[in-house]
């Protein structure tokens, strides 16, 4: 059994198919991140959108955390036209893109840390929108819910889950005919945060960054976190539909099994 030996070029890489996605980067979303968020150094140092790839290219290669953009840096071979910048500069121009956080009191006393990062979410749509992912005058539907992330970090507080986190607001737009979706909000809170609590305010807030960009919304989906009546009056002044599973109370109860009631069999999927 014979082996077949090849000397490799010393500049061969596992992770030269990460420049297909550098090259989609710099033609659909870099020039628009740079002229939403403006320049940020006017010689040598590195612009927002080159930041904003770093951390791209270190997510598709496998990495976890910032630091692993020195993986890439070490691996990657240089292109005239392509810098990677450290993971300090990365983590520099997210701290100056960070909003600090707002701090809601509850009528018990209780207090609840938001972060809605309304530069962000602008630019998340203006950039959606620009690289053809969006498109102003069609229709979408609308998916709003509380995802809670587990994490170790100081701030993280216990969810109902049953694990110490986060407990982002995120909203997704679907293209109403093909099908195709993008996230289209995301605020994060407190993870011991009552969903309910001030969420008005984070939905007119994503909302209203969508209209202003000109898409419009047929349909407007929630769950039972959002069954409170002036979440439902909302959504209803910018969709032309809701769906919201009611969240189960004694009025409710009493209506389902009054005797009166008709109810008729239906079969949903292979349920």
């Amino acid at each position: 059994m014979g082996t077949k030996v090849q000397i490799k070029n010393e500049k061969f890489t596992p992770f030269g198919g990460i420049f297909f996605v550098v090259n989609l980067f710099k033609q659909l979303v870099g020039c628009h991140v740079d002229n939403y968020l403006g320049p940020r150094c006017r010689l040598y140092g590195y612009q927002y959108s080159e930041a904003l790839l770093a951390m791209a290219c270190n997510f598709f290669c496998g990495g976890d955390r910032t630091e692993d953009i020195n993986v890439l840096r070490a691996k990657l071979p240089q292109r005239p036209d392509f810098r990677l910048c450290s993971p300090d500069t990365v983590l520099r121009c997210l701290s100056e893109l960070a909003c600090p956080d707002i701090v809601h009191t509850s009528d018990k006393g209780k207090s609840y840390r938001f972060n809605i990062a309304e530069q962000l979410n602008g630019l998340l749509v203006y950039v959606a929108v620009k690289s053809g992912i969006l498109e102003p005058g069609r229709t979408y539907d609308f998916d709003f819910d509380h995802e809670f992330l587990e994490s170790e970090t100081w701030d993280s507080l216990p969810t109902y889950k049953g694990f110490d986190g986060y407990g982002p607001a995120c909203a997704v737009l679907t293209d109403a005919v093909t099908g195709l979706s993008a996230i289209a909000g995301i605020e994060n809170r407190d993870g011991n945060t009552p969903v309910k609590f001030h969420q008005t305010d984070t939905l007119e807030r994503i909302l209203l960054n969508i209209i202003e960009q000109g898409m419009r919304i047929r349909y407007a989906r929630v769950d039972c976190g959002s069954y409170a009546k002036d979440i439902v009056r909302l959504l209803l002044q910018h969709s032309e539909r809701i769906f919201v599973r009611a969240e189960m109370c004694r009025s409710l109860r009493e209506k389902l099994q009054n005797p009166r009631r008709q109810w008729r069999k239906t079969e949903v999927g292979d349920l």
